[in-house]
């Protein structure tokens, strides 16, 4: 975990940090040890920080969704949401876990949405910047529902439901980008 940021680049660094802090977040919990889940959430914090400072320097080749920068932001929100996964999956019945598990779908949740809407919002012009987000929208909708349908949590469906509410703030866009909104 030292040598890491010595040997690769910020955004390489935020990667690896990104699915360490999972890793350790999950063994923590297996072990029933608290440290190993305070580096794992340390962890997910430096990896955004490593990926601010790859932000910062302006590094940034490829095309859309092809690029350092979005599979970055992509692997830490997957840890984000790998960590939520392993703290609701062990302690069912725990409140405190659950709160846990309710901060990491929050991190990731964000980190997944900002990801989707910055690349987006980058790459395609406003006339189709609608469309795409009407999908990503729809999709993670989709995904959440399809995980709270196996294993219901109250943030999974509130999720589904902005997901659901973004369509008419999104179909009206679409009107002014295409005198319609289809």
């Amino acid at each position: 975990t030292l040598a890491v940021p010595l040997a690769l680049s910020a955004q390489a660094t935020a990667s690896v940090f990104a699915l360490e802090g999972a890793a350790l977040a999950w063994l923590g919990l297996r072990q029933q040890r608290r440290l190993p889940q305070f580096a794992g959430a340390g962890l997910q914090l430096a990896a955004a920080a490593a990926f601010a400072i790859a932000r910062a320097n302006g590094v940034d080749a490829g095309t859309m969704v092809f690029n350092g920068n979005f599979m970055s932001a992509l692997l830490i929100a997957l840890a984000g949401f790998a960590s939520a996964w392993a703290y609701r999956r062990e302690h069912k019945d725990d409140d405190a876990f659950d709160s846990i598990a309710l901060l990491y779908y929050g991190w990731g949740l964000l980190w997944w949405l900002g990801n989707g809407i910055h690349e987006f919002g980058r790459f395609l012009g406003n006339r189709d910047e609608p469309d795409a987000l009407l999908a990503f929208f729809a999709m993670t909708g989709w995904l959440a529902a399809e995980v709270h349908r196996r294993r219901p949590a109250a943030a999974l469906a509130w999720t589904a439901l902005a997901a659901l509410a973004s369509a008419a703030p999104l179909a009206i866009w679409q009107s002014s980008a295409h005198a319609q909104p289809f």
